[in-house]
Formats: structure tokens, C-alpha cells, sequence
């Protein structure tokens, strides 16, 4: 598990990292973008909740509530820029997350079940079953929460045609996830681009192991 001081709150940490990914990305030559949205209120998020029907994962709930309702943050490198031997496909980073657009993308979930994967040994459709999606991935794929873990269940990656990385586990709770990842400056979120800070089905991004590290000094993360 990724930390952070105890000082401040995580998500202070994870602007800081936002803006240096950012930075890094357009000194480059490339785009990037961050936008942050007040904290909801709790009114908003028991609307959600009523409409999912089920309670919102704690970590993910505080964040919603205590700092931002929606986030969106962007960079793409430049096509002229190549990064280092193994990781040539991290080239674009989006992290987001809306509270009003979650019974869209858990709607989405839902129709993979029900109109791909609705065999009763469909491999890929049983890891998509009792999950909570919250950010569509560009590629067709879901990031949600497992949801029989607990009241604050593990972040996990949904593949749609990708039976190995499919239910990879990304982080403990939404706030160990976004420790780890805001590390690297959040490439991805395609499978392909997180792929090289994977090392196993359920160990989480790693962004201190070589790739990580090699990532971050190249970048220009520190």
C-alpha cells in the first residue's frame, strides 16, 4: 500500500501529483488539463445511492463528499515523443470520476451482462457480476468496485475481451488506488497502458518497482 502523510488529507497529495503530471506532459509538447469539482453534498449522494441501490464504498463516499464530486484530469503526449523500451503504449493519462454520470456507467456494466456476457459460464461476465462501475474506460472497458468485499471493497479493472487481465485489482479501496496511481501521474486508464505497473492479478498498481520507476525519472515525476 502507497502512503501518504498523515498530515494532510490524500487528495492533497494527489493534486500536487495531477499538476506535475500535467506539467511534465506540456513541457513536453503535449496537452493536459485538470478540473476539479466542489464536494458534494450528502443529499447528492443518497440520490445516487437510491438510484444504484446500494451505498457508495466508504473511501470513495468521503472523497465524494469532503473533496470533489466530479474530477477530470488529461494529458497526451505529443506523437513525436517516444517513452522508454516497455512502456511505448503509456503515452496519455485520464483519471475521472463523476457522481451523477455512476448510474450511467453502472447501467453500462449492466448491459455487458446482460447482452454479451449472459451465459451462465461466460469467464469474462462472471468477474463483471457484483461490481459498481464508476469511470467508462475509452476502449469499452469499466473500472469499478468489488462489492462482496466489504463496505469499502477493492478497485478493480473490468476487461471486455481480455479474459486474462480481466478483475485485475488496481488498489484496496478507492483511496489506496488513487495513492497509487496518481504516483505515475494516472496514464492509462487502458488496460495496455497500466499493464506495465501490473505484476499480478491482485497486488495492485506498483508504481516504486522498476517500471514505475523507470516511468516516473523519464516523465519527469521525480
Amino acid at each position: 500500500m502507497v502512503r501518504v502523510s498523515k498530515m494532510s488529507k490524500p487528495w492533497d497529495v494527489w493534486v500536487k501529483r495531477w499538476q506535475s503530471a500535467v506539467t511534465a506532459c506540456t513541457q513536453m509538447g503535449g496537452d493536459g488539463q485538470i478540473m476539479i469539482a466542489p464536494p458534494a453534498t450528502i443529499e447528492q449522494v443518497i440520490g445516487v445511492e437510491g438510484s444504484i441501490g446500494c451505498r457508495l464504498p466508504d473511501s470513495f463516499r468521503k472523497v465524494l463528499l469532503e473533496f470533489s464530486a466530479a474530477v477530470e484530469v488529461s494529458w497526451e503526449l505529443p506523437d513525436d515523443v517516444e517513452p522508454p523500451e516497455w512502456l511505448e503504449e503509456v503515452v496519455t493519462g485520464y483519471c475521472y470520476w463523476d457522481l451523477n454520470q455512476i448510474p450511467n456507467v453502472e447501467e453500462n456494466r449492466k448491459s455487458w451482462i446482460e447482452k454479451v456476457f449472459n451465459e451462465a459460464d461466460d469467464p469474462i461476465g462472471e468477474v463483471w457480476r457484483d461490481k459498481l462501475a464508476f469511470l467508462d474506460v475509452h476502449n469499452g472497458d469499466l473500472m469499478a468496485f468489488e462489492l462482496n468485499a466489504g463496505s469499502d471493497g477493492p478497485v478493480v479493472y473490468l476487461a471486455h475481451d481480455d479474459e486474462i487481465m480481466n478483475g485485475y485489482r488496481l488498489g484496496d479501496n478507492f483511496v489506496d488506488f488513487m495513492n497509487r496511481w496518481t504516483v505515475l501521474g494516472c496514464p492509462g486508464p487502458e488496460i495496455w497502458q497500466l499493464d506495465p505497473f501490473l505484476y499480478s492479478p491482485s497486488g495492485g498498481i506498483e508504481p516504486c518497482r522498476e517500471e514505475g520507476v523507470v516511468w516516473r525519472r523519464w516523465f519527469g515525476l521525480g
